[in-house]
């Protein structure tokens, strides 16, 4: 009897141990089913992109947001998206709204909202402690002073300016840095947040022959502008072609064309041959009545600039005469007449605003 008894406390002890086993090995199975739903740390370890951390995620988006901004005057058809595909991230949505972009980006922890471009300060108190802006003068332009001509619309739909003329306000140039610029809005300024476009300029004029005109041929275009770009500097940017260093970007300004023509055209061609057809091919507009076109200046040796159609009024001035294709980088070209050259000078139709450090 006693024998007996031993074997059944045996047995006792094996059911309950295999009971504990069963419970653990259930814990195991459920705690593995969470970590599978939830991405599992393996799975998170190597997802790769959703390991990144914010910051670096913000760098991607704002190399791709600058990359963007140089790249679409060269091609009109490149986007932001085009840009954020090169980032390797994984993109979720991207949302425009006045020029700033939201970005959500999937990542190992949800969801994440990124935002770029011009973007609205979220304090008020930012804005009253500094309404300064800040201007890189590129070296190649003529003039020791940069003025600051700043306008938008009011309530009412009338036009409101900086100043009660062109060029605007002369700008400070910032001590210690010879080509920096800047220009505080005054406090009592009630235009303040109305301003929505500046142009940037020096006192240097042309006169344009036979015509009463004076053309400042070094300008910044009509750029947008906001309280957003307060505190920020805006930078120039010339064009370059990593592939091609033969590639430049010129521009021309149409006065001699009819008020409202987006027609402009640039027809190139060397001795043998012409790039297209005459009246060649259709510039990229970029404000202001100025337009931008790409020659490789080591294949083509010369240029015409024209409305897209022929005109015997010589009052339509619809072409520039034959010129030679600049060699140097980012020059305009102001026309003032049919078959009579034109003026070459710098009117900036690239660059981008970032964060201006001391």
């Amino acid at each position: 009897m006693k024998r007996l008894n031993i074997t059944n406390n045996k047995r006792g002890i094996t059911l309950v141990a295999l009971i504990i086993t069963v419970i653990v090995l259930l814990i195991l199975a459920m705690v593995s089913i969470r970590l599978i739903m939830n991405g599992g740390i393996i799975n998170k370890a190597n997802h790769g992109v959703d390991s990144y951390a914010d910051s670096e995620i913000n760098e991607k988006i704002n190399l791709a947001y600058k990359e963007y901004q140089m790249g679409k005057f060269s091609d009109n058809q490149y986007s932001f998206e085009s840009a954020l595909q090169k980032t390797g991230l994984n993109i979720k949505s991207v949302v425009e709204n006045n020029n700033a972009y939201t970005v959500t980006v999937v990542t190992g922890n949800g969801d994440k909202e990124f935002i770029v471009g011009n973007v609205a300060s979220n304090s008020a108190n930012t804005e009253q402690a500094s309404r300064t802006i800040y201007f890189q003068k590129p070296s190649g332009w003529v003039g020791n002073t940069v003025y600051c001509w700043m306008w938008g619309v009011d309530g009412n739909q009338s036009e409101v300016y900086n100043a009660e003329q062109f060029p605007g306000v002369a700008m400070e140039n910032v001590q210690g840095k010879t080509n920096i610029y800047s220009y505080t809005i005054p406090e009592d300024d009630t235009n303040y947040n109305l301003y929505s476009n500046v142009i940037f300029t020096t006192e240097a004029e042309t006169n344009v022959p036979t015509t009463s005109i004076n053309i400042r041929t070094n300008s910044t275009v009509d750029l947008q502008f906001s309280t957003s770009n307060i505190n920020k500097i805006f930078v120039p940017t010339a064009y370059s072609d990593a592939s091609n260093s033969n590639k430049i970007r010129i521009f021309v300004y149409s006065y001699f064309y009819p008020a409202g023509t987006n027609n402009s055209k640039a027809y190139v061609w060397n001795s043998n041959n012409s790039k297209a057809d005459w009246p060649g091919e259709t510039m990229q507009s970029c404000g202001l009545d100025r337009y931008s076109y790409i020659v490789d200046r080591n294949t083509y040796t010369n240029i015409i600039f024209n409305r897209g159609q022929d005109s015997s009024d010589q009052n339509q001035k619809s072409q520039s005469r034959d010129m030679t294709v600049p060699t140097e980088q980012d020059l305009t070209y102001v026309g003032y007449g049919n078959q009579t050259d034109g003026l070459w000078g710098h009117f900036l139709c690239d660059g981008i605003w970032t964060n201006y450090t001391n």
